[in-house]
């Protein structure tokens, strides 16, 4: 389990709240002497880890932790679990604990994002030079048929005629290419644009730098809301 943090609970010696640490920060919870002599000092530990799962730990042989009613020094908990401490089963509110818990973003829809930015990306790059290939061939074209039309087309009316029509043809197909070339970087502009939008932290909706979807998650953390990114 790759921990990335972890959270010790347990009675406040003086006062009897609820304490709460977390690296270097304590908080207290609950009125002073809500919290019975029968939960330790340091009671358990709720660690996150950075697919967002979370393992709680029973920190002495001589405390009681319940999960769901049975007893445990280790497992695996969620949401949804009711978790009581020491025999008196003081409970412990899940509404407690996360203000404390980091929040967890799943950012598994911003591959999409990145996937679909790339592949209309790479589309687009393939039809640019297919486009320029056309256009750098074209005049070459123009050159053999006007010199088969004049070598040919007296004697044989009809490839004059020929070669005329594949004039014009590789004449309107070189400035549609043109016309292309130009709406090129726009297209591209607003391709970004649409992805930069839309590459977002679900938590509190700060952009992302448009970067590859590895990359972002080796991020960890959205660097504006410290949500854990989940892929």
């Amino acid at each position: 389990m790759n921990t990335v943090t972890g959270i010790i609970i347990g009675r406040d010696g003086s006062t009897f709240q609820l304490r709460l640490t977390i690296k270097k920060q304590t908080m207290l919870l609950g009125q002073k002497g809500s919290v019975p002599d029968s939960v330790s000092r340091k009671h358990v530990r709720i660690d996150l880890d950075e697919d967002g799962k979370m393992l709680l730990t029973n920190l002495d042989l001589n405390n009681s932790t319940y999960v769901n009613g049975r007893e445990v020094e280790v497992k695996r908990v969620c949401f949804t679990d009711v978790i009581e401490l020491g025999p008196d089963h003081y409970p412990l509110s899940w509404e407690v604990i996360n203000t404390m818990l980091p929040k967890v973003a799943d950012i598994s829809e911003l591959r999409k994002i990145w996937d679909g930015y790339q592949s209309q990306m790479l589309n687009w790059q393939i039809k640019e030079r297919r486009t320029n290939a056309l256009r750098n061939i074209t005049p070459v074209f123009m050159v053999v048929s006007s010199l088969v039309g004049i070598l040919y087309g007296r004697e044989h009316p009809w490839v004059l005629g020929t070669m005329i029509g594949i004039i014009v043809i590789n004449f309107a197909l070189f400035v549609i290419s043109l016309f292309q070339a130009s709406d090129v970087p726009k297209r591209n502009k607003k391709l970004r644009e649409t992805a930069e939008n839309n590459y977002k932290c679900p938590c509190c909706g700060c952009l992302f730098p448009l970067q590859s979807y590895e990359r972002l998650l080796q991020m960890k953390r959205c660097p504006h809301c410290e949500a854990l990114l989940k892929g």
